[in-house]
């Protein structure tokens, strides 16, 4: 499964609190906000 499609269902409340989902979700907000920051500042450049 991708993270974005665990990422839903976790959101959605659809996996289990296992310490190894709230660490994945945990990696792949820290992935979006990194990813966000980085588009937003490569905009800039153009």
């Amino acid at each position: 499964m991708s993270s974005e499609d665990f990422f839903a269902k976790y959101s959605q409340g659809e996996t289990s609190d296992d310490e190894e989902f709230v660490e994945w979700a945990g990696n792949y907000q820290h992935y979006l906000a990194l990813h966000q920051e980085i588009t937003s500042k490569l905009k800039n450049v153009a």
